[in-house]
Protein backbone atom coordinates (compact mmCIF):
# COMPACT_ATOMS: atom_id res chain seq x y z
CA UNK A 1 0.00 0.00 0.00
CA UNK A 2 1.21 3.46 -0.70
CA UNK A 3 1.99 5.93 1.73
CA UNK A 4 0.99 9.57 1.25
CA UNK A 5 2.56 10.58 4.51
CA UNK A 6 5.63 13.18 3.75
CA UNK A 7 4.03 14.68 0.75
CA UNK A 8 2.20 18.43 1.50
CA UNK A 9 -1.63 18.13 1.58
CA UNK A 10 -1.63 20.51 -1.33
CA UNK A 11 -0.01 17.71 -3.72
CA UNK A 12 -2.55 15.74 -5.91
CA UNK A 13 -2.14 12.13 -4.76
CA UNK A 14 -2.15 11.51 -8.27
CA UNK A 15 1.11 13.37 -8.71
CA UNK A 16 2.17 11.12 -5.32
CA UNK A 17 0.81 8.30 -7.28
CA UNK A 18 3.21 8.68 -10.27
CA UNK A 19 6.25 9.78 -8.12
CA UNK A 20 6.15 6.51 -5.77
CA UNK A 21 5.93 3.76 -9.03
CA UNK A 22 8.58 5.67 -10.99
CA UNK A 23 11.27 3.55 -12.27
CA UNK A 24 15.04 4.35 -10.80
CA UNK A 25 17.11 5.46 -13.05
CA UNK A 26 19.21 2.62 -15.19
CA UNK A 27 22.33 3.44 -14.43
CA UNK A 28 23.90 -0.19 -14.02
CA UNK A 29 22.96 -1.23 -17.45
CA UNK A 30 24.52 1.70 -18.80
CA UNK A 31 27.63 0.84 -16.76
CA UNK A 32 27.53 -2.63 -18.29
CA UNK A 33 27.22 -0.98 -21.93
CA UNK A 34 30.42 1.17 -20.99
CA UNK A 35 32.28 -1.31 -19.76
CA UNK A 36 31.60 -3.63 -22.89
CA UNK A 37 32.10 -0.66 -25.26
CA UNK A 38 35.49 -0.19 -23.81
CA UNK A 39 36.23 -4.41 -24.06
CA UNK A 40 35.22 -3.53 -27.48
CA UNK A 41 37.54 -1.45 -28.26
CA UNK A 42 40.37 -3.74 -26.52
CA UNK A 43 39.53 -6.65 -28.81
CA UNK A 44 39.66 -4.64 -31.62
CA UNK A 45 42.85 -3.19 -30.69
CA UNK A 46 44.11 -6.94 -30.02
CA UNK A 47 42.64 -8.65 -33.22
CA UNK A 48 44.34 -5.63 -35.08
CA UNK A 49 47.30 -6.13 -33.66
CA UNK A 50 47.60 -10.50 -34.32
CA UNK A 51 46.20 -10.01 -37.91
CA UNK A 52 49.06 -6.65 -38.79
CA UNK A 53 51.54 -6.98 -36.26
CA UNK A 54 53.97 -6.10 -38.95
CA UNK A 55 51.99 -2.75 -39.94
CA UNK A 56 51.20 -1.73 -36.17
CA UNK A 57 54.63 -2.42 -34.92
CA UNK A 58 56.11 -0.37 -37.85
CA UNK A 59 53.59 2.37 -36.72
CA UNK A 60 54.25 2.17 -32.90
CA UNK A 61 57.60 1.84 -33.34
CA UNK A 62 57.49 5.87 -35.31
CA UNK A 63 55.37 7.43 -32.71
CA UNK A 64 57.48 5.54 -30.58
CA UNK A 65 60.91 7.56 -31.54
CA UNK A 66 59.35 10.83 -32.79
CA UNK A 67 57.43 11.46 -29.68
CA UNK A 68 60.51 10.42 -27.46
CA UNK A 69 62.80 13.27 -29.38
CA UNK A 70 59.86 15.56 -28.81
CA UNK A 71 59.26 14.77 -24.87
CA UNK A 72 63.56 15.74 -25.04
CA UNK A 73 62.84 19.10 -26.93
CA UNK A 74 60.36 20.38 -25.05
CA UNK A 75 60.28 19.11 -21.68
CA UNK A 76 64.12 18.51 -21.20
CA UNK A 77 65.92 20.95 -22.98
CA UNK A 78 63.36 23.42 -22.72
CA UNK A 79 63.23 24.54 -26.37
CA UNK A 80 61.04 27.27 -27.24
CA UNK A 81 61.14 25.71 -31.20
CA UNK A 82 60.99 22.42 -32.37
CA UNK A 83 64.16 21.33 -34.12
CA UNK A 84 62.34 19.71 -37.31
CA UNK A 85 65.60 18.29 -38.89
CA UNK A 86 66.42 16.72 -35.92
CA UNK A 87 62.72 15.26 -35.59
CA UNK A 88 62.79 14.20 -38.82
CA UNK A 89 66.21 11.97 -37.81
CA UNK A 90 64.50 10.13 -35.14
CA UNK A 91 61.02 9.39 -37.08
CA UNK A 92 62.90 8.40 -39.60
CA UNK A 93 65.48 6.33 -37.65
CA UNK A 94 61.92 4.95 -35.77
CA UNK A 95 60.24 3.86 -39.20
CA UNK A 96 63.40 2.60 -40.80
CA UNK A 97 65.34 0.73 -37.64
CA UNK A 98 62.65 0.19 -34.68
CA UNK A 99 60.33 -0.39 -37.21
CA UNK A 100 61.04 -2.71 -40.00
CA UNK A 101 64.74 -3.90 -39.34
CA UNK A 102 63.87 -4.41 -35.86
CA UNK A 103 60.46 -6.63 -36.56
CA UNK A 104 62.57 -8.88 -38.69
CA UNK A 105 65.58 -8.92 -36.18
CA UNK A 106 63.90 -9.87 -33.25
CA UNK A 107 60.53 -11.54 -34.61
CA UNK A 108 61.37 -13.28 -37.82
CA UNK A 109 64.73 -13.85 -37.23
CA UNK A 110 65.03 -14.33 -33.31
CA UNK A 111 61.93 -16.61 -33.07
CA UNK A 112 63.11 -19.22 -35.75
CA UNK A 113 66.92 -19.37 -34.22
CA UNK A 114 65.48 -20.10 -30.13
CA UNK A 115 62.52 -22.30 -30.58
CA UNK A 116 62.06 -22.70 -27.09
CA UNK A 117 62.14 -19.05 -26.28
CA UNK A 118 57.89 -18.92 -25.99
CA UNK A 119 58.08 -21.73 -24.50
CA UNK A 120 60.44 -21.34 -22.02
CA UNK A 121 58.43 -17.73 -22.03
CA UNK A 122 55.47 -19.23 -20.20
CA UNK A 123 56.83 -21.12 -17.49
CA UNK A 124 57.17 -19.44 -13.44
CA UNK A 125 60.59 -18.23 -12.38
CA UNK A 126 61.15 -21.32 -10.45
CA UNK A 127 60.52 -23.53 -13.77
CA UNK A 128 62.72 -20.94 -15.85
CA UNK A 129 65.62 -21.35 -13.57
CA UNK A 130 65.42 -25.52 -13.89
CA UNK A 131 65.09 -25.08 -17.71
CA UNK A 132 68.50 -25.46 -18.89
CA UNK A 133 67.69 -25.21 -22.45
CA UNK A 134 65.82 -22.36 -22.26
CA UNK A 135 68.40 -20.35 -19.85
CA UNK A 136 71.29 -21.16 -23.03
CA UNK A 137 68.82 -19.14 -25.21
CA UNK A 138 67.90 -16.76 -23.33
CA UNK A 139 72.11 -15.95 -22.50
CA UNK A 140 72.50 -16.21 -26.36
CA UNK A 141 69.95 -13.86 -26.93
CA UNK A 142 71.37 -11.30 -24.73
CA UNK A 143 74.96 -12.21 -25.51
CA UNK A 144 73.65 -11.81 -29.53
CA UNK A 145 71.37 -8.61 -28.94
CA UNK A 146 74.33 -6.68 -27.06
CA UNK A 147 77.44 -7.74 -28.97
CA UNK A 148 76.30 -8.15 -32.43
CA UNK A 149 72.87 -6.17 -33.18
CA UNK A 150 74.03 -3.03 -30.89
CA UNK A 151 77.40 -2.33 -32.55
CA UNK A 152 76.86 -3.61 -35.53
CA UNK A 153 73.29 -2.65 -36.73
CA UNK A 154 71.49 -0.57 -34.13
CA UNK A 155 74.31 2.58 -34.18
CA UNK A 156 75.49 2.30 -37.19
CA UNK A 157 72.09 2.88 -38.34
CA UNK A 158 71.05 5.85 -36.56
CA UNK A 159 74.54 7.73 -37.55
CA UNK A 160 73.75 6.73 -41.21
CA UNK A 161 70.21 8.30 -40.63
CA UNK A 162 71.61 11.22 -38.82
CA UNK A 163 74.14 11.81 -41.22
CA UNK A 164 71.68 12.16 -44.16
CA UNK A 165 69.87 14.91 -42.47
CA UNK A 166 72.99 16.87 -41.95
CA UNK A 167 73.47 20.24 -44.01
CA UNK A 168 75.20 19.57 -47.07
CA UNK A 169 74.23 15.41 -46.87
CA UNK A 170 72.28 16.18 -50.06
CA UNK A 171 75.44 16.48 -52.11
CA UNK A 172 76.88 13.27 -51.39
CA UNK A 173 76.69 10.06 -52.84
CA UNK A 174 74.85 7.31 -50.33
CA UNK A 175 77.89 5.78 -50.36
CA UNK A 176 79.69 8.96 -48.37
CA UNK A 177 76.95 9.32 -46.15
CA UNK A 178 77.16 6.10 -45.19
CA UNK A 179 80.63 5.97 -44.47
CA UNK A 180 80.50 9.48 -42.82
CA UNK A 181 78.03 7.44 -40.41
CA UNK A 182 80.06 5.19 -39.80
CA UNK A 183 82.99 7.23 -38.83
CA UNK A 184 81.13 9.25 -36.66
CA UNK A 185 80.01 6.11 -34.63
CA UNK A 186 83.90 4.65 -34.38
CA UNK A 187 84.51 8.13 -32.68
CA UNK A 188 81.52 7.82 -30.24
CA UNK A 189 81.51 3.73 -29.99
CA UNK A 190 82.60 3.71 -26.32
CA UNK A 191 80.22 6.71 -25.08
CA UNK A 192 77.56 4.80 -27.17
CA UNK A 193 77.95 1.05 -26.47
CA UNK A 194 78.68 1.52 -22.47
CA UNK A 195 75.02 3.57 -21.83
CA UNK A 196 73.69 0.56 -24.60
CA UNK A 197 74.34 -2.33 -22.34
CA UNK A 198 74.07 -0.93 -19.01
CA UNK A 199 70.31 -0.45 -20.35
CA UNK A 200 69.95 -3.51 -22.60
CA UNK A 201 72.01 -6.23 -21.01
CA UNK A 202 69.17 -6.09 -18.03
CA UNK A 203 66.49 -5.14 -20.11
CA UNK A 204 67.12 -8.07 -22.37
CA UNK A 205 67.41 -10.50 -19.92
CA UNK A 206 63.79 -8.90 -18.77
CA UNK A 207 62.37 -9.23 -22.38
CA UNK A 208 63.89 -12.50 -23.50
CA UNK A 209 62.50 -14.53 -20.22
CA UNK A 210 58.73 -13.12 -21.59
CA UNK A 211 56.00 -14.96 -23.89
CA UNK A 212 56.17 -13.40 -27.35
CA UNK A 213 52.77 -12.07 -26.76
CA UNK A 214 53.68 -9.86 -23.72
CA UNK A 215 57.31 -8.77 -25.04
CA UNK A 216 55.92 -6.44 -27.43
CA UNK A 217 54.52 -3.75 -24.74
CA UNK A 218 57.62 -4.08 -22.52
CA UNK A 219 60.31 -3.60 -25.54
CA UNK A 220 58.11 -0.52 -26.50
CA UNK A 221 58.19 1.04 -22.88
CA UNK A 222 61.96 0.06 -23.16
CA UNK A 223 62.85 1.73 -25.81
CA UNK A 224 60.74 4.83 -25.29
CA UNK A 225 63.13 5.41 -22.10
CA UNK A 226 66.25 4.44 -24.37
CA UNK A 227 65.63 6.52 -27.18
CA UNK A 228 64.89 9.72 -25.05
CA UNK A 229 68.59 9.30 -23.77
CA UNK A 230 69.88 9.07 -27.48
CA UNK A 231 68.08 12.09 -28.10
CA UNK A 232 69.68 13.80 -25.22
CA UNK A 233 72.93 12.48 -26.00
CA UNK A 234 73.14 12.94 -29.54
CA UNK A 235 70.08 14.59 -30.55
CA UNK A 236 71.63 18.13 -30.32
CA UNK A 237 74.54 17.46 -32.50
CA UNK A 238 74.83 18.60 -36.21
Amino acid sequence: MLRWRGFPSSVPRAHIFRFATQRPVQTIPRMKADKKQSRSWWQWAKQTTEAHPFVVGVGVATLEAAGADLVVQHFVEKRETIDLKRLGVFTTFGFAYLGVVQYFIYVTLFKAAFRHANHFGALSFREKLKHASGMKELAAQVALDNVAVGPLVFFPAYYIVNEGFREGSHNQSLLNTTLGGIQRFQTNFWEDMVPYWQVWIPGDALIFALPFYARLPVTHFMSFAYVCLISFMRGSED
